[in-house]
């Protein structure tokens, strides 16, 4: 499956009773909670912000890196990229991220 084709398919199934906001982080498609981002399609890698011990384990998938949108080597922190040869892991990922993000982002009133 093409990488926009699986973003598009996880962003309409993942949403753990959260109402989940398509939205634009650096140029790129991104999955928004409570107005935090969680994960986001970057060309043919998936980013994800996940909690210290979810971050390690992702960090091990092939194709896994600290996730730097500029390019200009300042990864962000609690973020990692993964490519296509881990998208089998992206759905789970982006559970995680969601997950987190969602107990970490302010509820809005």
């Amino acid at each position: 499956m093409e990488a926009k084709e699986l973003y598009l398919k996880i962003a309409s199934e993942v949403t753990d009773g959260h109402e989940i906001v398509s939205s634009q982080m650096f140029g790129m498609p991104t999955l928004k909670v409570r107005g935090k981002a969680f994960a986001g399609l970057r060309g043919e890698v998936m980013a994800f912000k996940l909690g210290p011990d979810d971050l390690a384990a992702a960090n091990t998938l092939p194709g896994a890196a600290p996730f730097d949108p500029s390019g200009m080597g300042r990864a962000m922190g609690g973020w990692v990229q993964v490519g296509t040869a881990g998208q089998g892991e992206w759905k789970r990922l982006a559970e995680q991220a969601l997950k987190f993000v969602a107990a970490t982002a302010t509820k809005k009133k």
